[in-house]
């Protein structure tokens, strides 16, 4: 799972030179924006991934988790993204700083090895997932936001 989480994160550094491309009816953010999150939210995932938790890992049963797991898609529009993964609005996403914000996440996942499997990370739709289930989740958010860029990039073409 690992390849595959560094194979899209070097797919959504291939995505930089359109930052600036958006379409309205697909997304409210433009493609800089979706790339800032992926970064943002891969990094703060695999950090949380690695915290030491004083809370004993608890997998209840969620619907949504197993829906999204079984399926591997997110649905569109139906969950807003934790503010600890939005970029901030009064930052420029330059090509420069996004590409510093893509190499972020990817030294992030370098240090995967280091991170024990007994890990989980406390998801805030899907509840706790463990090492296995965060990298799952990791690698179908990624498919996620760059199905949305390819969508935006389709419509500039048009």
């Amino acid at each position: 799972m690992i390849s595959k989480i560094q194979e899209l994160l070097d797919e959504t550094a291939r995505q930089i030179p359109f930052a600036s491309a958006e379409n309205s009816a697909v997304s409210a953010a433009n493609v800089g924006w979706h790339i800032e999150h992926l970064a943002l939210s891969t990094r703060n995932i695999l950090i949380a991934l690695g915290m030491e938790k004083t809370a004993p890992f608890q997998q209840k049963f969620n619907i949504k988790r197993l829906f999204v797991f079984t399926v591997g898609k997110i649905p569109r529009g139906k969950g807003k993204a934790p503010q600890a993964a939005m970029p901030k609005p009064d930052i420029e996403l330059s090509e420069a700083y996004l590409s510093t914000s893509v190499k972020k996440a990817v030294n992030k996942l370098k240090d995967l090895e280091k991170i024990l499997d007994t890990a989980y990370f406390a998801h805030p739709f899907f509840g706790h997932l463990n090492k296995k289930k965060t990298l799952k989740f990791i690698a179908i958010h990624l498919q996620h936001h760059l199905a949305i860029i390819n969508d935006i990039k389709k419509q500039n073409q048009q």
